[in-house]
């Protein structure tokens, strides 16, 4: 997931269903400008630099996107030496303009896509896994963009240091809980009386 704060996500499905156990999400590190390939290539290698015993390795490595995507992937796994250990293909999104009416499936040695036909259900399946992938990246960019807002908010209030941002956000888990919460709950945190309560509640609600 590019822009600011870049996260990536692996997912991992056991027998076609989410093995939620095994999902991974990071943090993009030392890229200062956008690049979706850089991003792929550190997580890819950050994820199979792992000893096998570690971190078991897939049946089929599963990659957002088309052909540039694909080699990419593969070259990662060349550079690890790990290239002939599992199965790898893209998965592109259809282009409704081209009039295409499927999302396409991209293997290695092949420059087309490979025919649907009656494998509707195979492609059913790797739609899942990558919308998974997307909806675990979203949510965690949106909890850090969350978390970083919250601080910056509680640098406006007199009385809250760095302990009360921490016990604040632990608590709530983010703003949007935090300003659906009573004066009542705020005053029975320790070090919060009734009138950093009431500056809390106020500053919330003029945002």
């Amino acid at each position: 997931n590019s822009g600011q704060d870049p996260v990536s996500s692996m997912v991992v499905f056991t027998n076609g269903r989410p093995d939620k156990s095994a999902y991974r999400k990071y943090i993009i590190q030392g890229i200062e400008f956008q690049d979706d390939y850089a991003y792929m290539y550190q997580t890819l290698e950050r994820r199979f630099s792992k000893a096998r015993k570690e971190m078991a390795w897939p049946d089929l490595l599963v990659v957002d996107g088309g052909k540039g995507q694909l080699g990419m992937a593969m070259a990662v796994l060349k550079d690890l030496g790990i290239n002939q250990s599992f199965a790898i293909a893209g998965l592109a999104k259809k282009d409704k303009a081209k009039g295409e009416l499927f999302d396409k499936i991209y293997v290695p040695g092949r420059s087309n896509p490979l025919k649907i036909g009656t494998s509707k259900k195979a492609l059913y399946l790797l739609e899942q896994l990558r919308d998974e992938a997307h909806r675990f990246a979203i949510t965690f960019q949106r909890k850090r963009r969350e978390k970083r807002g919250g601080l910056s908010f509680f640098d406006s209030i007199s009385g809250i240091g760095p302990k009360k941002k921490k016990m604040l956000l632990t608590r709530f888990k983010g703003l949007k809980n935090l300003k659906n919460a009573s004066q009542e709950e705020l005053i029975s945190l320790p070090g919060i009386n009734r009138e950093l309560a009431a500056r809390i509640l106020q500053e919330l609600t003029s945002r």
